[in-house]
């Protein structure tokens, strides 16, 4: 008989310790572990949207890096000599592969690359982007 109410007992016990942690089967009621991944989910969320934020403000910050380079006069000389310089070659004939090749032997084309490549150069950051 001791046994008997001994078992009960422990039954009841494992019986509470499960509704508490999981909630009671078929009811609305939440356990422990439904709030604990709730507020997993909601940290989670915070951290995720600070993120998005951060991102965001880089990406403008980028942006703004660009446009600051493509207003430059330095770049806008060389494009407009490069302008000139595809200009010349199309009327002397180049087309496709061929123009694209007389144009990177140009001393403007040349200049505008260099130029270019000192700016991202200057901008080492993208090469030590990582996404998880």
């Amino acid at each position: 008989m001791l046994i008997f109410f001994a078992s009960l007992f422990v039954a009841g016990l494992l019986v509470l310790g499960y509704v508490d942690r999981n909630g009671v089967p078929g009811t609305s009621g939440e356990g422990a572990a439904s709030r604990i991944r709730e507020n997993a989910f909601r940290s989670l969320k915070i951290v995720a949207d600070i993120e998005q934020e951060r991102l965001d403000l880089w990406i403008e910050e980028r942006r703004a890096d660009t446009r600051a380079v493509a207003e430059s006069d330095v770049v806008d000389h060389h494009v407009l000599e490069v302008l000139v310089e595809i200009a010349t070659l199309e009327k002397s004939g180049a087309q496709g592969q061929d123009l694209w090749d007389s144009l990177s032997e140009t001393l403007a084309y040349q200049q505008l690359a260099q130029h270019l490549a000192q700016v991202a150069s200057g901008h080492d950051i993208y090469d030590d982007i990582e996404m998880y």
